[in-house]
């Protein structure tokens, strides 16, 4: 008989930062010499298998992201939301489905937020609460629920 497994899922957390570009020092003249820190949006996200030790490729989010969070909901899907991406601040969110490995659109958040967190209700619900905004980082005392049997906040 097979035996079961915990798979775990690793989403856009790779090479955060790209290196200090030399080429750009000129601009930079009334900064400290070193490293620059540019965010590298990902849209990528791997599957760890315990059994082999491997970090294996799955589905590509829309958007790319940073700054997000990711909740393993009672169905298996993952729902990511929010965070920031090379146009911004996000509202936008994705489901990813385990058995396709393909993600999914589905309802934006009503405020676009980063560094917030996400937290799953006995009720299956997903609370999102705090974090930061667009407005010049201003932190948010806001809290959204997420219902993913009817996909709204």
């Amino acid at each position: 008989s097979m035996q079961s497994h915990q798979v775990c899922m690793r989403v856009s957390f790779l090479a955060p930062y790209t290196s200090f570009d030399e080429s750009k020092e000129s601009e930079r003249s009334n900064e400290c010499l070193g490293r620059r820190h540019e965010p590298n949006y990902l849209a990528v996200s791997e599957l760890y298998d315990p059994l082999t030790h491997q970090w294996n490729m799955t589905g590509t989010m829309a958007i790319p992201r940073i700054d997000h969070t990711a909740t393993l909901l009672k169905s298996g899907q993952v729902l990511v939301a929010g965070g920031q991406g090379p146009s911004g601040y996000l509202v936008e969110c994705e489901l990813y489905d385990p058995f396709s490995g393909q993600w999914h659109v589905v309802a934006s958040m009503a405020k676009a937020r980063k560094w917030h967190t996400a937290t799953l209700l006995c009720s299956g619900q997903v609370l999102v609460t705090g974090g930061t905004t667009i407005e010049s980082d201003t932190l948010l005392n806001s809290t959204e629920i997420y219902d993913p049997f009817t996909n709204r906040w």
